[in-house]
């Protein structure tokens, strides 16, 4: 049977086919059929009648830098789709875990850097990719060569400009797979300058493979290039529907004998008529009644919009997938009631994926700054410090927090594992209430020092101190990022 099927093929008159001719021949004879899957030859699945087979993915051109711009500049959904999660990754901030804190955040304030950092994320989301350059005093005049770490005297943000985007920063000398060094930058006063990756602040836009990336000159895409299609689909859907709402009524006039008057093809028929139709409708217009003839009849018809709805929700659920915002973050709606009025699952899924972008994007710049000014102020250069929470409680679960806490130490404190003066001073060791469990430093030398009631030795203090420190005020590794880490 399947020998006779494949003499059949190679019986046809045309003996010169070619292989892929060949292949589908014996495919659409139900022998072959390259690909892995289901297969039917009788019901035409996994062949070449079927016509899910015959659909190719197409890569369109890549979307211009001018067309970028003009869709942030007009585009509501848009910008919305570019800036959430820009905004809400700078949003809580930071909490610097070395003792001047206070001077790092109050520089960062007085700079504006949170509002650069904003800025720069976005322009990369939007564009592909943007540096930040730094003005840094370590005496070294090659712009091109690394930071003298050990001469610096301060850092200036803002000098060269806040903000360029990848148009105007490339790599110099780009070699496929391996991270630049120097970028030739094009500021405005200057002209074209070469400068080190460690005097730049890197943000990267959405990664779409190493290839994309050697393409781009060590670039990643923009978010315009994911999102362009089911934004234009969803933006076509609603101008139909507003379309359609425009029209949605439609007067319908009957009038007696119109079609042995149309075919007289005479052009003062034409003109009556029209003046027929203007007259009825100035006359509902103004005095809600229409005046008809024995012949003639006047009603409204409505255009049927049924499921509608449903066309524009695919729409719009396609485009939060493939922009990656849940809809209770773009479009401002609850999602349902399964997943609860607010979208409370919804929202932190989206927080996982802003945590993802701190992690990726921030912490690595925030690093590189914290480092720089750190030495400036004459510190070892080491700065710990984590993002805030971005989700925040409301009062009542505040309360509910505070109250569980305090229950909890009140249990320790009864079995002997915290004294009362330790939890007064790990809740209110920064002067608001902290439910986390931290060790002031300073607290816990005062408990070491009393070596009579423990039995320690002195040198015992420094190692028990560090992994007391390690274990207690670092709960979790991930969300704590360190210069040491670089």
């Amino acid at each position: 049977m399947l020998f006779d099927k494949i003499l059949n093929v190679f019986k046809k008159d045309d003996a010169d086919l070619s292989v892929d001719e060949i292949k589908q021949e014996l495919e659409g004879a139900g022998i072959w059929h390259e690909d892995s899957g289901f297969v039917s030859s009788n019901l035409g699945f996994g062949t070449s009648r079927d016509k899910a087979m015959m659909f190719q993915y197409g890569i369109s051109g890549r979307i211009s830098h001018s067309v970028k711009d003009g869709m942030y500049r007009t585009s509501g959904l848009m910008r919305r789709i570019v800036d959430l999660p820009c905004n809400d990754a700078v949003r809580t901030g930071v909490d610097f875990m070395v003792p001047y804190s206070d001077a790092i955040e109050d520089w960062m304030d007085e700079n504006d850097i949170w509002n650069i950092m904003s800025q720069a994320m976005k322009v990369a989301r939007l564009q592909g990719g943007s540096v930040v350059p730094l003005d840094i005093d370590d005496g070294e005049t090659d712009l091109s060569k690394p930071v003298n770490e050990k001469n610096i005297k301060s850092v200036k943000v803002g000098t060269y400009g806040p903000v360029l985007s990848s148009q105007r920063a490339w790599p110099r000398n780009y070699k496929p797979s391996v991270q630049p060094e120097v970028y030739t930058l094009q500021l405005s006063d200057i002209g074209a300058v070469d400068m080190h990756r460690s005097r730049l602040l890197v943000f990267q836009g959405v990664y779409c493979g190493q290839e994309n990336v050697d393409r781009n000159q060590g670039w990643y895409e923009s978010i315009v290039d994911l999102i362009y299609q089911p934004l234009m689909n969803y933006s076509a859907d609603h101008n139909a529907a507003s379309t359609m709402v425009k029209d949605f009524s439609q007067g319908i006039f009957t009038l007696g004998d119109y079609r042995k008057y149309m075919s007289q093809n005479s052009n003062d028929v034409v003109q009556a008529t029209l003046r027929r139709m203007q007259a009825m409708d100035k006359m509902r217009s103004m005095i809600n009644t229409i005046v008809l003839g024995p012949d003639e009849d006047y009603k409204r018809q409505s255009t049927n919009v049924q499921g509608l709805d449903s066309l524009i929700r695919l729409a719009k659920d396609f485009l939060c997938a493939n922009g990656g915002i849940p809809h209770n973050k773009l479009f401002s709606e609850s999602p349902g009631a399964s997943l609860g009025e607010s979208g409370g699952s919804q929202t932190r899924d989206w927080y996982d994926t802003v945590a993802d972008i701190q992690r990726t994007t921030l912490a690595p710049n925030l690093r590189k700054l914290g480092k720089y000014k750190s030495i400036e102020m004459k510190e070892d250069g080491k700065v710990r410090f984590r993002f805030n929470p971005l989700w925040q409680p409301t009062a009542m679960d505040k309360a509910q927090i505070r109250k569980l806490t305090a229950e909890a130490d009140a249990i320790e404190i009864n079995s002997g594992v915290l004294t009362p003066e330790w939890v007064r001073a790990t809740r209110y060791a920064y002067g608001d209430y902290d439910a986390r469990v931290t060790v002031p430093e300073k607290f816990l030398e005062t408990e070491l020092s009393n070596k009579a009631v423990t039995g320690r030795k002195d040198s015992d203090d420094e190692a028990l101190k560090a992994m007391i420190l390690k274990r207690i005020n670092k709960p979790s590794v991930k969300a704590i990022y360190d210069t040491t880490d670089e």
